[in-house]
């Protein structure tokens, strides 16, 4: 487990909060702390203290959903839940994060997270989920702009976008090819990048 050697790397941190007693880094310290915590109180202090990096911040925030794996047992019969993430890349910090019920609940989470954060100056990439005009619109509401992520699955745009920069009369920005050779297989992706309006 990380957290007790985290302590016992920060030991002086948590000893100016809590009076300890014994080594912080005992397991059974981690287990008692936040017993006695409510849990809505300390989402609204935690979601205080964290704005405070997200209104400071500036770079690539990443908006991803992610299903939490093996946090509920088979033996309970509920389905693990889906978490909107908010992620700063330089920051290497999560900014902001909402529960979600099923992952197409993912696509209105996605709003509202981006409602808890600043977004003056940064830049939000999301996948291809969340590539809506909603959520486009929104981060240029709040000064922000974007990278999305076009899948396949939005037919028509996708196809608008192939043929546009297919086109010879396109004058690409710059383009970027990436090989991958993850999962047992070689891919190349060529990333093209265009100014121009279609």
């Amino acid at each position: 487990m990380d957290m007790p050697q985290f302590a016992e790397d920060k030991e002086e941190l948590p000893r100016v909060f809590l009076n300890l007693e014994h080594d912080p880094s005992n397991h059974d310290t981690f287990s008692w702390i936040p017993h006695p915590l409510d849990p809505d109180q300390f989402r609204v202090c935690f979601q205080r203290f964290i704005g405070q990096f997200a209104d400071t911040s500036q770079g690539i925030v990443a908006v991803d959903g992610e299903l939490l794996r093996r946090s509920v047992g088979t033996a309970s019969g509920k389905s693990a839940p889906h978490m909107a993430t908010a992620w700063g890349c330089d920051q290497r910090l999560v900014l902001a994060q909402i529960a979600t019920v099923e992952k197409s609940n993912e696509i209105t989470a996605a709003p509202r997270l981006l409602e808890m954060l600043s977004l003056k100056g940064m830049i939000v990439n999301v996948d291809g989920l969340d590539c809506q005009c909603d959520i486009a619109w929104r981060i240029v509401d709040q000064n922000g702009d974007y990278g999305l992520a076009l899948n396949g699955n939005h037919g028509i745009l996708h196809a608008d976008v192939r043929l546009f920069l297919g086109d010879p009369e396109t004058k690409p920005t710059g383009t970027h090819t990436m090989i991958d050779g993850d999962r047992g297989r070689i891919e190349t992706g060529t990333r093209t990048m265009s100014t121009s309006i279609g």
